[in-house]
């Protein structure tokens, strides 16, 4: 009963050893038919390069029935391609004021506020739509949100 475990066991592995090596041999050193080599495809032309065009901070109050209860304070940076940066530089005070005005309303409408913590993926959704309608959807890619700071009073 052992000898016939070793014969099948002996016939297998050499089975396998055998498999493997007409593998390797058809893969790297057999001759291929023409028709059969691989067509190497064009190289993808460089992408636009992308930058970031940072805002100034984005500061906002959060008044109560008597006073200042919190303070928010949100820093961004606009994804976009290289090439509109100057379109960028003289729109910035138009960007700023439309960024600042979408933190506004997201927290005014209650939207981006959980209690009273700020939900930075709701904020960053208003923040991209108010960015493009400054410069352009073709213009802006992404806002990129650094810093979220929440200082309660």
């Amino acid at each position: 009963m052992k000898l016939i475990i070793m014969l099948v066991l002996g016939l297998v592995l050499l089975g396998g050893a055998g498999g493997g090596g007409y593998y390797f041999y058809t893969t790297y050193y057999a001759p291929k038919p023409e028709g059969e080599e691989k067509v190497k495809e064009p190289p993808k032309p460089p992408e636009e390069p992308i930058i970031f065009v940072k805002v100034q901070p984005l500061v906002v109050s959060l008044i109560g029935t008597n006073r200042v209860t919190q303070i928010i304070s949100v820093v961004v940076s606009v994804e976009m391609p290289e090439a509109k940066k100057l379109d960028a530089e003289r729109k910035r005070a138009f960007l700023y004021d439309a960024l600042l005005s979408a933190v506004y309303a997201a927290i005014g409408d209650g939207q981006a506020m959980a209690g009273e913590i700020l939900i930075p993926s709701v904020l960053k959704a208003k923040l991209v739509v108010a960015a493009r309608r400054v410069l352009g959807e073709e213009t802006v890619r992404d806002v990129l949100i650094q810093t979220v700071l929440q200082r309660k009073l």
